[in-house]
């Protein structure tokens, strides 16, 4: 027998569930902790929109989806107002702290979500966790 014939459907899925945490999430995560400890809000919005939740998006249902269109139209709003602290041109310590903390939330959320949808894994298993 070929060597492809020695691992089963359920070694395969083991392997893309590690590739997807390893190689696509966790890198996204640690940026999203670099940037958020640097108060990078550019960036730190960005990854958090533009890479985690491209990521995740497929397993919001749909009430889930609203909320983040809720949520991220909130988070932009508080960018519009505090645009010098989000681009960096403002270092008061309010204004940090209120896009410090809106961020925080979307990043909270997204987290809490992954969490929910168990993207941040279960361990070995044979069973099909849906991924």
């Amino acid at each position: 027998m070929g060597a492809e014939s020695q691992f089963s459907s359920s070694d395969m899925l083991f392997d893309l569930r590690q590739t997807y945490a390893m190689k696509i999430l966790s890198p996204i995560l640690e940026v999203i902790e670099e940037y958020r400890n640097q108060n990078q809000f550019t960036k730190w919005y960005e990854v958090m929109t533009m890479s985690l939740h491209t990521n995740i998006n497929h397993k919001l249902t749909p009430e889930e989806k609203e909320e983040w269109k809720v949520l991220n139209q909130d988070v932009i709003n508080c960018i519009n107002v505090n645009a010098n602290v989000y681009m960096g041109r403002d270092k008061s310590n309010n204004g940090i702290y209120i896009v410090k903390s809106k961020l925080k939330e979307m990043e909270i959320w997204l987290k809490e979500k992954m969490e929910l949808h168990g993207m941040f894994g279960k361990g070995f298993s044979d069973e099909d966790d849906g991924l």
